[in-house]
């Protein structure tokens, strides 16, 4: 199979987003934010307040905890 070009990738990643609905960034940033945060160290997410279990509330409901 042939591999295309990294111009020719960018191109089509921008097509792409062009044609992203506003759901899908929302989407694709708090997946990211996930992403990151999960990446991060126990010291590093103590540090925000964070542990490993509260991420996903965190991101999503914009809390550290559920209650």
């Amino acid at each position: 199979m042939r591999r295309l070009s990294l111009p020719y990738v960018s191109r089509l990643t921008r097509l792409f987003r062009s044609l992203e609905t506003p759901f899908a960034r929302r989407q694709r940033r708090l997946a990211g934010r996930v992403a990151a945060l999960r990446a991060l160290d126990d010291a590093a997410l103590a540090g925000l307040g964070l542990r490993r279990d509260q991420i996903i509330a965190h991101v999503f409901l914009g809390q550290a905890t559920l209650r």
